[in-house]
């Protein structure tokens, strides 16, 4: 796993969530074939965006709560948090390029407004 990545529970997503830096939050299960398919994505994102991004991995299966709280309802699911707030949801496995060009959107910019 990419030591750039923050493998999250219920207690530091919190903590992450609450700093001003932009979280990429990447909702998975082990068991979830596209999951484990752009995990080696993420990690490339996590490379390029260092220092403006920060990367964090949450086990849905050990952690039913969060995963009922941002109605994570199929896998894999990413999620774009500033300040607590969530600004943009990606749903289900997706090219490097469509990430890429998600968070270069979000780190351009400073409003907190959410757009899917």
């Amino acid at each position: 796993m990419n030591k750039k990545i923050v493998q999250a529970n219920s207690q530091t997503l919190q903590v992450i969530l609450k700093s001003d830096a932009l979280v990429f939050v990447d909702f998975y299960a082990e068991w979830c074939g596209p999951c484990k398919m752009i995990a080696p994505l993420i990690d490339k994102l996590a490379d390029e965006f260092q220092g403006k991004v920060t990367f964090a991995r949450l086990n849905i299966d050990e952690n039913p709560d969060l995963a009922g709280r941002y109605e994570v309802r199929s896998i894999p699911i990413l999620m774009i948090f500033r300040r607590e707030k969530l600004i943009r949801r990606m749903v289900s496995a997706s090219s490097i390029g469509h990430y890429r060009g998600e968070l270069q959107k979000v780190v351009s910019k400073t409003d907190t407004t959410y757009e899917t």
